[in-house]
């Protein structure tokens, strides 16, 4: 896109005599590009509202799932240490494996080697 003050004002495209004698549309046309600064405000309010609202749904979603667990005969260690945090766990209390593991047949037993928490996957 050409700058508007590369021309001499020729009549060119973005020239202040492109369509009129006055540099009026130049200057609108660039009052339109600046933009007004950005002002970010922190409302220390504000902020423990929000969190304390986080919390609130965090611990009432917590709580109605220990609840339904233990009406449907689930005890709680069952429901924590599902998926990965029986790895977490046990990563926790042992460290990662130096060596791996072998099955009868051959084939590597699953191992917390490739299990790297908080990597991207």
């Amino acid at each position: 896109m050409p700058s508007p003050r590369r021309s001499a004002g020729n009549g060119e495209v973005g020239s202040p005599k492109a369509g009129t004698s006055s540099g009026a549309p130049l200057n609108t046309w660039l009052a339109q590009l600046r933009r007004n600064p950005v002002h970010v405000r922190f409302e220390r309010r504000e902020a423990v509202t929000a969190a304390g609202i986080y919390l609130a749904i965090a611990l009432t979603g917590f709580g109605l799932l220990m609840a339904i667990s233990h009406f449907r005969g689930y005890h709680a260690t069952d429901v924590l240490t599902r998926w990965d945090s029986a790895r977490y766990l046990h990563i926790a209390e042992n460290g990662y494996p130096n060596h791996l593991e072998y099955a009868p047949d051959g084939l590597p037993e699953p191992s917390a080697l490739a299990f790297f928490p908080m990597a991207p996957a």
